[in-house]
């Protein structure tokens, strides 16, 4: 065993200082992984281009507005090195604070240093309120006279991300709720569906010009 001497207080010394360069030099790189790459450095970005919405008059009690299919919701990824792949997507377009149409994917989408990826809005009729009813709710006249009369409908957009981010060995898991902009949806022409059985027009589908962005803001909570 090393005993008392002044050799032996050196060593140990030199052991402890070793120790020390080496913790705080793990710490220097973790905290500029972190800075770079990590949830803090908000790698991600999110853009949905122009959209068209379908007003469904078809059963004249219960109308209710979706997006068309074929509009996307675009995923890019800012930063070398680092893999990104998004778990789940939420997303819920709102009318005056009801919503209207949901999205909902939870195929895993990957996207390598800068990279970008598409996930297709396949809309759906939302769990909460998704139906505007002549009888429950005074909306559908409101969005009907926005629509004809006005000629553009004021939406907002909600949406959550399940994400993970990693550039090896590290690995962070994230929930992110995007600030998105409320949006106009600028009514033209709609190009109308008709229902032979009926002879009426039973669906109008109207172009959107308006794009909607969205502030990856600091994450709900990592791991």
């Amino acid at each position: 065993m090393c005993g008392s001497s002044a050799g032996c207080r050196t060593f140990r010394c030199l052991i402890y200082l070793a120790l020390m360069v080496s913790c705080v030099t793990f710490l220097v790189i973790v905290t500029v992984i972190n800075l770079r790459y990590g949830p803090v450095a908000r790698p991600l970005e999110i853009r949905i281009p122009p959209v068209a919405v379908e007003l469904d008059l078809s059963n004249s009690t219960q109308p209710w507005l979706s997006f068309v299919n074929g509009s996307t919701i675009r995923f890019s990824n800012r930063k070398d090195h680092l893999n990104i792949t998004i778990r789940r997507v939420e997303a819920i377009f709102m009318y005056r604070g009801i919503p209207v149409s949901c999205v909902l994917e939870d195929r895993p989408l990957r996207l390598r240093g800068r990279s970008e990826a598409a996930v297709e809005m396949e809309a759906v009729m939302c769990d909460r309120g998704g139906k505007f009813t002549h009888g429950g709710f005074p909306y559908t006249e409101d969005m009907l006279t926005d629509a004809r009369e006005k000629g553009r409908m004021r939406m907002g957009f909600v949406m959550n991300v399940r994400a993970g981010y990693s550039h090896w060995p590290w690995a962070w898991e994230v929930l992110l709720r995007p600030e998105c902009t409320e949006f106009y949806v600028r009514l033209g022409k709609s190009g109308k569906v008709s229902n032979s059985k009926n002879n009426i027009h039973d669906k109008d589908v109207f172009p959107g010009t308006g794009s909607v962005t969205c502030i990856i803001t600091d994450p709900l909570w990592v791991r």
